[in-house]
């Protein structure tokens, strides 16, 4: 395997794990949605209400 192939390998590598973090990251913000959904109907607390007038 030359450097040319090597080069490629280590990106394909690195696109595959920067994949696999959009997935885990897509995960907890879906995660952190729910959590707002459930603080909202059993508290109604609307956490992503702006407070206050925009005066």
């Amino acid at each position: 395997m030359d450097a040319k192939d090597q080069a490629l390998e280590n990106l394909r590598v690195e696109n595959e794990k920067l994949r696999r973090e959009v997935e885990y990251q897509k995960l907890k913000v879906a995660g952190y949605e729910r959590l707002l959904e459930i603080v909202k109907h059993e508290d109604g607390i609307d956490l992503l209400k702006k407070d206050g007038a925009g005066q």
